[in-house]
């Protein structure tokens, strides 16, 4: 698993991703009132999916191979490839949220 950290740090526009995804969490977890292990749960989901959309750049509900090569080319290139073969669970050369989600260490 990769921790959020190391994942927000590998986008060449991390910072804004960051940022985007903390803020969202912030929100949606003032809004909440629910329990504070489900709160938690919520706040980790809304935060991986603030973070793909962020990288789903035409919106298509999947983050295709471009934009993943795009947004880890601060990584070496054999890296990339096989965190992509990682996460493309299904073989299809996308990665769909819940495959995404798997970046994401359970708590």
């Amino acid at each position: 698993k990769i921790s959020k950290e190391d994942f927000v740090s590998y986008g060449k526009h991390s910072k804004g991703i960051k940022e985007y995804v903390d803020k969202t969490a912030k929100e949606n977890q003032s809004q909440s009132t629910r329990t504070t292990a489900v709160k938690i749960d919520a706040v980790k989901i809304d935060k991986a999916l603030a973070a793909f959309k962020a990288i789903d750049k035409d919106n298509s509900g999947f983050v295709d191979k471009e934009e993943f090569l795009t947004f880890t080319s601060n990584l070496p290139a054999k890296q990339r490839e096989k965190l992509l073969r990682n996460l493309d669970k299904d073989g299809d050369g996308k990665i769909d949220l819940e495959e995404f989600r798997q970046m994401f260490p359970k708590k």
